[in-house]
């Protein structure tokens, strides 16, 4: 095998390793925003708890009996959105936690490939420098010959 069929593999498993890393961090990034959904839809539901056991004139349900939905004000229906995009999000975040770890066990094996081929390359390449240090020893004249 030559050196531009080592070089050609070893591109095209460098280019997939950057493929990877790239769907990595945007695997990282999605997985990150997960996480801020399950804030966010945590903070709505201690937000509409306190509103529901609140007494504030305005603003505060004051211990009345909530409605199941309501057009205006709080309702049990809010709390179960809120409740459902925390589930969302939860299941969001349990997806890009398996995809990062796929991604990253592809990650490992193309490591793997590009060491095979690296040694391979390497192989060659001492093969070569034994056959030139041989030829130039089977030329070179011995020294109880000289006149």
């Amino acid at each position: 095998m030559s050196a531009c069929i080592y070089k050609a593999e070893l591109d095209s498993l460098y280019h997939e390793l950057e493929r990877i890393k790239d769907a990595l961090n945007d695997a990282y990034a999605e997985k990150n925003a997960a996480y801020g959904r399950v804030k966010r839809a945590k903070s709505d539901i201690e937000s509409w708890y306190s509103r529901s056991r609140g007494t504030f004139f305005f603003w505060c349900n004051g211990g009345r009996k909530l409605p199941r939905h309501a057009l205006f004000g709080q309702s049990f229906g809010d709390l179960k959105g809120y409740k459902e995009d925390r589930g969302n999000a939860v299941c969001d975040i349990r997806y890009w936690s398996n995809r990062i770890s796929s991604l990253k066990a592809s990650r490992a094996e193309v490591g793997k490939k590009i060491g095979h081929v690296k040694a391979a390359r390497q192989m060659m390449f001492d093969r070569k420098r034994e056959e030139y240090l041989l030829r130039k020893q089977k030329n070179r004249p011995s020294a109880g010959c000289r006149p």
